[in-house]
């Protein structure tokens, strides 16, 4: 899997999430499990394209797009190399996340 940050390599979104499968049927249950696992955090893609074919398969969710390649339509297409401009992600070292505070002013009543 590649990520790559396109906010000053397009206005399209601000990342690219590449990856590829070995056959249709995997490439279509990467994005069934992407789609449902994004559903569950109330968050649905804007829209789906390629899906029926599984060749590539594309969710858009706005500022994130996700790229579904089967493995010879990924060496095809290049995207990577297409898009040469935008740096890639690095997920080798992540960043420690923190929780925001809650802003709303009710208490917590006890249980």
């Amino acid at each position: 899997m590649v990520a790559l940050d396109m906010r000053k390599a397009s206005n399209l979104c601000d990342y690219f999430f590449i990856c590829n499968a070995n056959s249709t049927r995997q490439a279509k249950a990467i994005a069934d499990n992407i789609i449902e696992t994004l559903k569950d955090k109330e968050i649905r893609p804007w829209h789906v394209e390629g899906y029926n074919e599984g060749r590539w398969i594309l969710l858009d969710y706005n500022a994130v797009v996700a790229h579904i390649f089967h493995y010879e339509a990924r060496s095809f297409y290049k995207l990577e190399r297409l898009w040469g401009d935008a740096p890639h992600v690095d997920f080798s070292h992540p960043k420690k996340r923190t929780r925001c505070k809650r802003t709303s002013s009710k208490k917590k009543s006890p249980a």
